[in-house]
Order: structure tokens, then sequence, then C-alpha cells
């Protein structure tokens, strides 16, 4: 009886182990949209006004962004205040140069109740 109890134990374990990885990457994967360049490029060129936002440094966003891009970096302390100033309801695009910070940056945004964040795969640097 004694062994029972222990297999039903381990097997808890074993399967709240199971569920907790899983859930976790089903929720990450299901707040935003990676997008490779060019379906980034169709996706935006289907939206009116969209938002358009680099996540970069200024200094970054000096040396060329994509046209319409408006520069939030992600880095800065008033990022939450910025981003809160768009409209959670519209498709948001989001890119940074390689791909680490938008990646945070969609995570974050699509938290905060955005319905419909995409971000560029690779970055700007995939897009140039």
């Amino acid at each position: 009886m004694k062994y029972f109890f222990f297999l039903l134990f381990i097997a808890c374990i074993f399967f709240a182990c199971q569920n907790a990885g899983t859930s976790a990457a089903a929720d990450q994967n299901d707040a935003y949209v990676q997008l490779a360049p060019a379906a980034f490029k169709e996706k935006l060129a289907t939206v009116e006004n969209p938002q358009l936002i680099d996540v970069r440094t200024p200094r970054e966003y000096e040396k060329g962004t994509i046209d319409g891009a408006v520069m939030i970096n992600y880095k800065d302390k008033n990022f939450a205040a910025e981003t809160a100033k768009l409209n959670k309801n519209r498709p948001l695009f989001i890119f940074c140069q390689s791909g680490g910070r938008s990646r945070a940056a969609c995570t974050q945004l699509a938290n905060e109740g955005f319905t419909e964040v995409y971000e560029l795969k690779g970055g700007y640097g995939s897009w140039k």
C-alpha cells in the first residue's frame, strides 16, 4: 500500500512538472506573432496607419529604421508610460536590432492587453 502512495506521489509530481512547462510555453507563444521579414512587411502593408514601434536605442534608431517607425526605447524608464499611449485594439508591430528586446517588449505588451502584436523575426538586421 505504501508503494501505491509513493508511485501516486511521483506520478503527480511528474505530471505537474510536465503541465507547468508546456502551459508556460504555450502562453508565451500565444501572446504575439513572430513574422519573417517578408511576412512582416506584407502584414504591415495591409494595416492603415500602423503602430510601428522601434524599441532600439536612440543611437541605433539614428543609424536607420523602417519607414514610419516611432522609437520607444525598451531600455528607457519611460517605456511603459510611452506604450500606454498606444491603442491596445489596433495592430502593433515591434522590432529591435536582432530580436531580444522586441521579444521581451512583445510579451510585456501582450500581457498589458494589446490584442494584436507582431514581432519582426531577426529584427532590423534581417530587414535590411
